[in-house]
């Protein structure tokens, strides 16, 4: 029987055990990146209405601050001090 691993768990096991070379972890670069990309701050966008959105995927947030330092739909860590207002 084969099982099918998910890129991102083969990403996390070959990085936690060590075992890698070159070739295991080249075309997991892109994934790599995105990932620590997440972790930036982005600024939230403010519509004048009471709604922020994530300056990512646009989707709304949880209007209370401190719960919400990361999108819930795309993960992207979001940075309350820097909010946009659209054009």
């Amino acid at each position: 029987m084969i099982f099918k691993v998910n890129l991102e768990e083969e990403v996390i096991k070959s990085l936690e055990t060590g075992v890698f070379d070159k070739d295991d972890i080249e075309p997991h670069i892109g994934l790599i990146v995105q990932s620590l990309e997440k972790h930036i701050p982005r600024p939230v966008i403010y519509n004048g209405y009471g709604v922020y959105f994530c300056s990512v995927c646009h989707g709304s947030l949880w209007q209370i601050k401190c719960e919400s330092n990361y999108c819930f739909r795309c993960g992207q860590k979001v940075d309350w001090n820097n909010i946009k207002m659209p054009l």
